[in-house]
């Protein structure tokens, strides 16, 4: 079973992807990082992989992750 933190996390991946970015099915999403970066913090890694989960059950045509 899911802990609550993971519940949670899953419900913060879906309201970016439908209210913040408003992903509608068939379109690409292109997950980077600011330009003077050299990469996210691994920390961030569990809620990336979340969040390209979502995309794709949404209807996402294609997502890269850099």
């Amino acid at each position: 079973m899911s802990s609550e933190f993971e519940k949670n996390l899953e419900k913060y991946a879906e309201v970016i992807l439908r209210v913040g970015l408003n992903l509608q099915p068939g379109q690409r999403l292109l997950i980077g990082t600011a330009p003077l970066n050299y990469g996210a913090p691994i920390e961030l890694a569990p809620l990336v992989r979340l969040i390209t989960k979502k995309a794709y059950q949404i209807g996402a045509r294609f997502v890269e992750v850099f």
